[in-house]
């Protein structure tokens, strides 16, 4: 019976499909339900949203790629539109637009193969040159079907934004349900190569977690966000295939990410998250919503990570000779411990070294983040905290698979040795480059490292939200009543003193 239903549901896609094409432009399917129909007043409530937009200093044209919803605008157009108006001002000539299909069944990735979308405000052409790009370099991986495309509003509720932001931009139109890793990399080697010569910005459409109660809401978005924040798209399909988070247009988000890496994309920033109970009120039953950006470096590698480590403005208590040992122990435990699952006996001398001492460790792998643990008070000799928190950021950061020997000579680490923490009275205590934060409220914490904000650009006020979020807290959670602890670290890796 069910397969009878399905069967005769496509059916009658199919059928309204046929009867709605005319294989040019596709007409608007929920105008005047998801967003409004009238074009004075469309244009009125994106621009709305737009200007929404946190003053938060991101250069524009590092943004590669956007995550955003696909919600109805009452409930999800401001998180949407908070991301969206960050980019306002530049130039795109192509948005590639993925999204899930809700209605038909597709295999691999589903190619649009008309002329345009139109809505309320008129039609966005596709970018038909850019379409047969990618279709020609993996016929594995694209296909074409207008069919998926003529009721999915996961698409089409982009559609104003773009029109609002990027007037005279083309679309390439895509639905995706479902990927495994070895079609990810072949599709996004396609979409690299598609892309060349052209300024193109990847947008991913997708809800989070669905109708559940407020508090495991989060829990589930918590997940995807991690993964999101940590720029790991192999880690974000692991867990949406063990259903650890949730999110209907996942697996575009998976291959927007590793689009946008392939197209030089190091960083990922949340703009906004919110649920449909902000709106509704009905906290019992929630539909999750997120926007982010996901930003290139500022320059290239080298320069890049210098330039962050001379914008830092912690204590220099160590000398250049005992930071240098400190590295070297922690890439020397590492190797042992790859290599034999033991620590190896260290035997340090340096007085230094030997006083109890509270730090984290940082592996970064290609500039990406690959594990940070650490130990926020003092429980051993410093130089045996370096030791138990590198094992611990290569092996037990729950964000990252374990760390393996083979890979290990393409990792940098970096030490970051604390001060004691203090509580904030005021905060306009808080110096950006200076102080790291930590923020408790019950049974929640949070802790971001110093080097933190100044790699993303932050100012004071987006620190304390989004160390909040960090603690699974609201980003304004720090303005009710949070305790709020800084610290102050002394920041060295291997690329700084080589």
């Amino acid at each position: 019976m069910k397969r009878f239903l399905f069967l005769f549901v496509l059916f009658l896609t199919l059928v309204f499909a046929f009867l709605r094409a005319d294989g040019k432009v596709r007409e608007p399917a929920v105008a005047g339900g998801f967003y409004p129909a009238d074009p004075e007043e469309l244009s009125r409530v994106v621009d709305s949203f737009l200007a929404e937009a946190p003053a938060v200093p991101i250069d524009a044209k590092r943004v590669v790629a956007l995550v955003v919803p696909h919600a109805g605008y009452v409930y999800s157009g401001r998180t949407a539109g908070k991301a969206y108006g960050l980019l306002r001002g530049i130039s795109v000539d192509t948005v590639l637009l993925v999204g899930p299909s809700h209605f038909v069944p597709v295999r691999g990735v589903v190619v649009y193969p008309g002329e345009g979308f139109r809505t309320p405000l008129g039609v966005v052409p596709v970018d038909e040159e850019v379409r047969e790009r990618l279709i020609s370099s993996c016929r594995e991986c694209f296909s074409v079907s207008e069919a998926p495309f003529i009721r999915e509003h996961s698409l089409e509720v982009q559609v104003p934004f773009i029109q609002r932001v990027f007037p005279g931009a083309k679309i390439v139109p895509l639905v995706v349900n479902d990927l495994d890793q070895i079609l990810i990399k072949k599709a996004v080697r396609a979409v690299a190569r598609a892309c060349r010569g052209k300024r193109v910005l990847v947008v991913a459409s997708s809800d989070l977690s669905h109708y559940h109660p407020r508090e495991r809401a989060r829990q589930l978005d918590g997940i995807f966000r991690r993964d999101l924040e940590m720029f790991a798209p192999e880690r974000m399909l692991e867990d949406l295939a063990g259903r650890r988070c949730e999110a209907c247009g996942g697996a575009g988000v998976v291959l927007a990410l590793a689009a946008a890496r392939e197209m030089g994309g190091r960083k990922v920033f949340v703009v906004d998250y919110s649920d449909s109970g902000d709106v509704t009120g009905d906290t019992g039953s929630v539909v999750g919503y997120i926007s982010a950006v996901v930003l290139r470096p500022a320059g290239e590698k080298e320069g890049r990570v210098k330039m962050e480590k001379k914008a830092l403005k912690g204590p220099r208590y160590l000398t250049v000779e005992e930071r240098k040992e400190l590295l070297e122990i922690a890439r020397k435990t590492l190797e042992v411990y790859l290599d034999t699952g033991r620590m190896p006996d260290v035997e340090v001398r340096n007085p230094a070294l030997r006083k109890e001492g509270a730090a984290f460790v940082t592996l970064e792998k290609g500039n990406r983040l690959r594990g940070c643990i650490g130990y926020t008070e003092p429980r051993f000799p410093l130089y045996r905290t370096v030791m138990e928190c590198a094992i611990a950021a290569a092996t037990e950061d729950p964000r990252f698979p374990p760390v393996t020997r083979e890979e290990l000579d393409d990792l940098t680490i970096e030490i970051s040795v604390l001060t004691p923490f203090r509580e904030v009275e005021k905060i306009d205590e808080i110096e950006v480059g200076r102080h790291g934060l930590m923020v408790i409220k019950g049974f929640h914490r949070g802790l971001l490292l110093p080097q933190v904000p100044v790699e993303y650009g932050w100012d004071r006020e987006t620190f304390l939200s989004q160390t909040c979020v960090k603690a699974g807290l609201p980003p304004d959670e720090w303005k009710k009543g949070v305790k709020i602890l800084s610290f102050e670290a002394e920041v060295f890796g291997e690329e700084e003193l080589n």
